[in-house]
């Protein structure tokens, strides 16, 4: 990610910084799904961030079930 992206995820996730497993749960699908959205968007490719988004969560529904 470039420097600009960086900064935007990390305050982000600054806003996520909960204790508890179900707190990192989510704090772990936001940070995925920011990453994903950034990496698409840095590679102009901005028309399959809505499929790796909807796939990321996916996975982590069923990693929590």
């Amino acid at each position: 990610m470039s420097n600009k992206y960086t900064q935007i995820y990390n305050e982000l996730m600054s806003r996520f910084s909960t204790d508890g497993e179900v707190e990192e749960s989510t704090r772990r699908i936001v940070s995925q799904v920011v990453i994903a959205e950034l990496n698409k968007l840095s590679l102009k490719r901005p028309h399959k961030i809505k499929e790796e988004i909807k796939d990321i969560i996916s996975k982590e529904a069923k990693n929590l079930s």
